[in-house]
């Protein structure tokens, strides 16, 4: 590694220790070895902090830190992307598998498209014994990312990575409330260059029953409803005509469906078995 690391992860944790061995064993074999790992531990009960001290103490990429007390996925995130020193930041959540190349097709990526300022991939999804139970796929190039984020989720989160020199020094990075910190982001983000998604399966995405996202249907639905109507007025985001009938139908069928049976439909759509 040089001096100042090309890459930073960051990863927010808390109450993470049955998985989150492999998600730092997975960041640290990847084949892109130039990157610092900021870890910040978001005052965990559980013993997830005394894990990311065995593995500091191995592998000097790591930069530990803890909340004083507990703040939220936002505050924790925001923590670490202003202790970060690399251009390009790579989230990462404790509970996934990255890829071993995903860190070096990204940055190779974005440095073949230095109009990109953010960067995702496709990914599988896995269950808590590590098998494969889904695929997701996202459109690759910008046009039908940007139309498509009035509807979906087109970067997913855990593979997003962000061009820094793109961004303003003053920045502000993540909300502080709510779940959907990452698409109110993405949303801010699309003022200073292109959104592309990398067609490769560069991370495997987790599906447990602590899913807060897929355990809160409506509420996560209705947040990021929020969240998309508000960029058109505070981001200048300009939706389709077929952007707007997609969320109006989405709207119809999230409130009028038990948010059990929302889960369940979520489940057959996606073929998971959980």
């Amino acid at each position: 590694m040089t001096d100042k690391a090309l890459i930073s992860v960051v990863m927010p944790v808390y109450n993470a220790r049955k998985f989150l061995s492999q998600a730092i064993e997975s960041t640290l074999s990847q084949t892109n070895k130039n990157f610092e790992f900021i870890i910040v531990d978001d005052y965990s009960s559980d013993n997830s902090y005394q894990i990311c001290e065995k593995y500091q103490k191995i592998d000097p990429r790591i930069k530990l830190f803890r909340n004083i007390n507990h703040q939220g996925v936002g505050f924790t995130l925001n923590f670490a992307i202003n202790k970060s020193k690399g251009q390009f930041l790579a989230r990462m959540d404790a509970d996934d598998i990255m890829d071993p190349r995903r860190l070096e097709k990204q940055v190779n990526y974005f440095q073949k498209n230095i109009n990109i300022v953010c960067l995702g991939s496709w990914m599988k999804e896995i269950n808590e014994k590590n098998k494969i139970i889904g695929y997701r796929t996202t459109s690759l190039l910008h046009k039908q990312i940007y139309e498509k984020m009035f509807y979906e989720m087109a970067i997913q989160n855990p593979t997003l990575m962000i061009n820094k020199n793109l961004v303003p020094r003053d920045f502000s990075w993540c909300k502080t409330d709510g779940i959907l910190d990452d698409l109110d982001l993405l949303f801010k983000l699309l003022q200073f260059g292109e959104f592309n998604n990398v067609g490769e399966y560069l991370m495997f995405y987790r599906i447990h029953e602590n899913n807060l996202s897929l355990r809160n249907v409506k509420k996560t639905f209705n947040e990021a409803l929020n969240i998309r109507q508000n960029a058109v007025i505070k981001y200048d985001y300009k939706p389709t005509l077929k952007g707007k009938i997609i969320s109006f139908l989405e709207q119809f069928v999230v409130n009028f469906i038990p948010s059990q049976s929302l889960y369940f439909l979520y489940k057959i759509f996606r073929k998971i078995n959980i």
